[in-house]
């Protein structure tokens, strides 16, 4: 059922709208982890965001994307 979704959202928004959404999806449910289950978070958590945020800013043609 969900591969069925995935495939037309991608028919009918196109493949970038698709891999945004899904990795939307996945920074929601770990978000969401977080709420429910509370973990202590950790310095190296905002780290590892810190280098995910840097991975995105070091490529030339960086345009953030506002939904």
């Amino acid at each position: 059922m969900a591969v069925l979704a995935y495939t037309r959202l991608i028919q009918s928004s196109g493949p970038v709208i698709a891999v945004a959404t899904a990795t939307l999806r996945k920074v929601v449910t770990v978000w969401l982890s977080y709420v429910l289950f509370p973990k202590p978070l950790l310095p190296i958590h905002a780290f590892s965001g810190l280098l995910v945020l840097a991975g995105g800013f070091m490529r030339e043609d960086f345009v953030p994307v506002l939904f």
